[in-house]
């Protein structure tokens, strides 16, 4: 009986050059994520999906595990089109391994054997006439990470931009500069997942701070529309400490200079005091966050501030040209993932 390597081994076809190179004729380096594996022939990277095969980097291609379209605030995307619906679709695997993934099914099928996940065959035209069909105004790659099936994506994005929808991610932002340029000229909106400001938990996932951190610095620069946001998992990351700096020194690390208007995904005002209110015991964040909203949205008078969005929803460009968000949300443990549905 067929595994599901067998499975995905099927539906791989050779990998980017910009995205790869060889190394001693047998050896391979990837650079579509921040571990940059040299992988030897037969082998995997730490994402499992990206296999060497002969000195050829063979890439995920030609299926997905989960497609449907739902509310893009879902996503969450809550400045880009909102009350739009975006079409979304994802593949298999990841390069980290969080235990609080709500997507466990699907990022980390191939290191649970009882994730039970399957795939569905299909092309980047199919899933775009299904897009338009579905009425969504953007198509997005989620349910896995993204960036280790970038070639793909890039691919449902071309065939996307032709029928005139944006194109984002939904991901760990764990990348590198060479997939950022890669997906540069292809991807609208980007939304980051920053799972805290600890390095040390940030190996227990299996892998860095500061490559997210440059990445949320790096879309910004190449005038990519960022919003990042960050799921406060009771006992793991929502110390006074570390909520504070999430909203207290992100503006720093991304070096915003564009706008955001507060909406649903971010806090809310205290009509009394003035002072941000929603997330009960958790006033460093609300402090932090409601400083970083005022401040891109030119509350603070930093220049190039604008609405996020232009008078027919789709993204409008400051002065500057560059937008980046925050919000937060709260983790509750799931009753049932699947694909489609987390």
């Amino acid at each position: 009986m067929a595994t599901l390597g067998d499975l995905l081994a099927a539906h791989t076809r050779a990998g980017d050059p910009a995205l790869c190179e060889s190394s001693d004729g047998t050896w391979v380096r990837c650079s579509a994520c921040a571990h940059e594996c040299l992988i030897p022939d037969d082998a995997s990277g730490t994402c499992k999906v990206r296999v060497n095969h002969g000195g050829t980097l063979m890439v995920p291609w030609g299926y997905v595990s989960g497609a449907q379209s739902d509310p893009i605030e879902k996503k969450p995307f809550f400045h880009v089109e909102p009350g739009s619906r975006a079409f979304s679709f994802g593949m298999l695997g990841c390069d980290l391994k969080c235990a609080c993934c709500q997507n466990w099914v699907t990022s980390q099928a191939l290191r649970d054997p009882a994730a039970g996940s399957t795939i569905t065959r299909t092309s980047p035209e199919e899933l775009v006439h299904a897009a338009v069909r579905s009425g969504a105004r953007s198509v997005v790659s989620t349910y896995n990470e993204p960036l280790i099936t970038t070639e793909w994506a890039v691919a449902v994005f071309k065939a996307a931009r032709a029928a005139g929808l944006l194109t984002g991610y939904v991901s760990n932002g764990h990348a590198t500069p060479k997939v950022l340029d890669y997906l540069a000229p292809w991807i609208d909106m980007y939304k980051v997942d920053l799972k805290g400001f600890d390095e040390l938990q940030y190996r227990n996932y299996g892998g860095h701070l500061e490559p997210v951190l440059e990445t949320i610095r790096g879309l910004h620069a190449r005038g990519i529309w960022v919003e990042v946001v960050t799921l406060v998992v009771p006992g793991l990351n929502n110390s006074d400490d570390e909520l504070g700096q999430l909203g207290q020194r992100f503006f720093r690390a991304s070096g915003a200079r564009g706008s955001g208007i507060p909406n649903q995904g971010s806090p809310k005002r205290n009509r009394k005091s003035g002072q941000p209110a929603g997330l009960a015991g958790a006033s460093p964040l609300e402090t932090g966050a409601g400083m970083l909203n005022d401040r891109i949205s030119g509350k603070a008078g930093l220049p190039g501030a604008s609405s996020s969005t232009s008078p027919n929803g789709t993204i409008a460009r400051s002065a500057a040209g560059k937008f980046i968000s925050m919000s937060a949300a709260l983790y509750a443990p799931p009753v049932s993932i699947r694909p489609g549905h987390a």
